[in-house]
């Protein structure tokens, strides 16, 4: 048995490279190329690096506490190619409410439910968010501001990027309204993200909301720019999107946006 066991955690290291490089020579490596892109002020290569060495560091946690199928799970997930991966997404496929010029608060199609995400920020105003609804870019905006998303009702993610991701779950009603709102926390290169469910019981920051969504123009790109857009960001939504569903889903304790949090219209007029 022991023999067995022993042949089973020497395939295990074999798949997590322990046979070449080692994962621990790659950290290093990565270490030393994420001050290099700093140094050329290459902030999007930057940011693959910091990801790297994230999910290497907790490779090196994995091994050290024996688990070394999270640790092989996490070094496929790192560097498997991702399958299956399309040009371009048709625009059937596509969601196209937030391309839609859009002001103030009004119900849903029929069997829909309306998402507004809505950020009051006093302060990073130079520092925006980009909003995701499961795998599609949806938009973003820098400092105060809102966007208008329609769907069918239903289970939905939604999650932002900053120098984090940040996450949120949602049980959606028909002909209901809802608000996530997007909030800063301080980060170590740029703000940090953080979606926060909000309820009819929350008057004082719907109201504060309200001055925002009554006043202003919903954030909004063309059909063009979203499919464009979605496009270039494929992998690194797929890539996300992953990493979500095998390492932060169950290791955070994301927010869930229930469906009695919707918001009567009466509130919103």
């Amino acid at each position: 048995m022991k023999k067995l066991l022993s042949i089973s955690i020497f395939l295990i290291l074999c798949t997590l490279g322990y046979s070449q490089e080692t994962n621990k020579e790659l950290l290093k490596k990565a270490e030393m190329e994420l001050s290099t892109a700093l140094e050329k002020e290459d902030y999007e290569k930057a940011a693959q690096l910091k990801k790297e060495i994230e999910t290497r560091k907790e490779i090196e946690k994995a091994v050290e506490n024996g688990d070394y199928e999270l640790a092989a799970r996490l070094k496929n997930n790192l560097e498997a190619p991702i399958q299956n991966r399309t040009e371009n997404k048709p625009a059937s496929n596509f969601n196209m409410s937030t391309a839609k010029p859009s002001k103030g608060f009004y119900p849903p199609e029929e069997g829909n439910a309306a998402v507004y995400i809505s950020r009051v920020d006093k302060t990073g105003l130079a520092v925006g968010f980009e909003y995701f609804h499961e795998d599609q870019y949806i938009g973003e905006f820098q400092g105060k501001g809102y966007l208008r998303f329609e769907c069918e009702a239903g289970d939905h993610l939604f999650w932002a990027s900053s120098e984090n991701k940040e996450s949120i779950t949602t049980e959606l009603e028909p002909g209901r309204i809802y608000i996530i709102q997007a909030t800063q926390a301080p980060g170590g290169w740029k703000i940090h993200a953080e979606l926060n469910p909000i309820s009819a019981s929350d008057s004082k920051i719907v109201e504060g909301i309200k001055k925002i969504v009554q006043k202003e123009e919903a954030s909004h790109v063309s059909e063009a720019e979203l499919l464009s857009i979605n496009k270039k960001m494929t992998k690194f939504i797929e890539e996300e999107l992953d990493h979500y569903q095998n390492v932060t889903k169950d290791r955070y304790n994301f927010h869930h946006l229930s469906p009695e949090n919707f918001i009567p219209m009466e509130m919103l007029k």
